[in-house]
């Protein structure tokens, strides 16, 4: 027999470094396409990111004009410099800058209160040309315009020049639930201005002129945004002619802790003055003149019929801790001034049809005398409080109230809180710039 030597034979394996190498290097070559492509995917997202805000503020630069009733193409030419500003520039060989009034794409097709703006430029790539990509192609488009839809407001003012028509100062907390503020004035540095550690809480708060938020601290919910110049909404609201019969007597209020009524008619006297905590006074439904105006203070307790009230002399003065009432009353002040102050339960509501529907004080349009309201004195009832040419100034903690204010000026100082509830006010089709799309 013959016998094997050295044991089972070895099989030599093929050398495979070779191949690895390569499937290494097609790994590698993919994996560094990937990172090319999500780079200047990047860089073109944020090119596109401030293409978008070019384009933004563009519409914007252009309904601004349009707010300013100026021409079509004077906004045009407006939204076109705000975006050469920010480096695109129409002339470029490479840029597409349209601007179109009124936009031709979207829900705002036609409409010339509208401004579309469409960037268009190819951004070069960087590291995906190794990968085969040398460009991205990428565009925006916004549209800013002026809406003229009637808004709620709370608070109005309608001087159209002063500087800080519409000041909050101090410890101010004022929330507005369903409606915002709205400021005439055409003032730039300060129309719409807080100082100090205000808190304003509402829906919107529109300005025509420019706003200044100062102070230790500040929270206005919804910054300040642009409006036109609107009217009074209450200018077709008519002057009321007193009534002029009959002449009643006029009551003394002395030594009279009982009950006290009022029929309707001209009253020529002094200031009604009741003074005490015990008497009642109660007016009788109708219209009423009184010469000398009506000052209660301290407490009692006065229930006012529904009725126009013509007050002439101090005007209307609630003050103290009695309680007032007064359900479908207007109360006119043609001479004096008005002061709701004090702990006061007062619920004044105006009236629901006639020529003062909506309307629960009525100063004349010509008094510059300040209306001040404060303490409990406007926590109910409901009603526009209008002073067209004076300044409405509320302050102390009046909890809520439905009532709406609308005057030259308004100003909320001190440690004040107040809810404003709308309810059935005013509204304004004021022209409102915003950005739509």
């Amino acid at each position: 027999m013959i016998g094997l030597k050295g044991g089972p034979k070895r099989v030599k394996r093929r050398d495979e470094s070779g191949q690895t190498l390569i499937m290494f290097a097609l790994g590698l070559a993919v994996l560094l396409g990937m990172a090319a492509m999500t780079i200047d995917v990047g860089l073109a997202y944020v090119a596109r990111r401030d293409m978008q805000n070019a384009a933004d503020a563009a519409a914007l630069a252009g309904a601004d004009v349009m707010l300013e009733g100026q021409s079509s193409v004077l906004a045009a030419n407006a939204a076109r410099d705000l975006a050469l500003q920010n480096g695109y520039d129409n002339a470029a060989a490479d840029v597409t800058v349209d601007i179109n009034i009124p936009p031709k794409s979207g829900p705002h097709i036609g409409d010339w209160d509208f401004v579309e703006v469409i960037i268009k430029q190819p951004i070069d790539a960087v590291l995906a040309p190794a990968v085969g990509k040398t460009s991205f192609d990428i565009s925006a488009r916004a549209v800013a315009g002026i809406d003229k839809t009637p808004k709620p407001y709370s608070i109005i003012t309608l001087s159209e020049t002063a500087c800080q028509s519409m000041q909050f100062n101090g410890q101010v907390n004022l929330i507005i639930a369903d409606a915002g503020t709205l400021t005439n004035s055409e003032c730039t540095a300060n129309a719409f201005s807080t100082d100090g550690a205000v808190t304003v809480a509402t829906a919107a708060n529109h300005v025509v002129g420019g706003w200044n938020m100062t102070g230790k601290s500040f929270d206005v919910s919804l910054p300040p945004s642009r409006a036109g110049h609107f009217d009074d909404p209450l200018i077709g609201v008519p002057v009321p002619t007193p009534t002029s019969a009959p002449v009643q007597t006029c009551p003394t209020f002395q030594g009279q802790a009982g009950p006290v009524t009022l029929e309707p008619g001209v009253y020529d006297c002094p200031t009604f003055k009741p003074a005490g905590s015990n008497w009642k006074l109660e007016f009788l439904e109708g219209d009423y003149l009184i010469t000398g105006g009506i000052a209660i203070r301290g407490g009692g307790n006065v229930t006012f019929g529904s009725g126009l009230y013509f007050l002439q002399g101090e005007g209307l003065e609630i003050a103290g801790n009695g309680v007032v009432t007064g359900d479908g009353v207007t109360f006119y002040i043609d001479e004096g001034e008005v002061t709701l102050t004090g702990t006061s339960d007062t619920q004044l509501t105006a009236p629901t049809s006639g020529p003062y529907e909506g309307v629960v004080i009525f100063q004349n349009r010509t008094l510059t005398t300040t209306v001040k309201m404060s303490g409990d004195a406007i926590a109910g009832g409901w009603g526009a409080v209008y002073a067209a040419g004076a300044q409405i100034h509320l302050v102390g903690n009046t909890g809520s109230t439905f009532h709406q204010f609308i005057s030259d000026t308004f100003l909320m100082d001190g440690n004040s809180s107040i809810t404003v509830d709308y309810f059935s006010g005013f509204s304004v089709p004021v022209p409102v710039m915003s950005l739509v799309e």
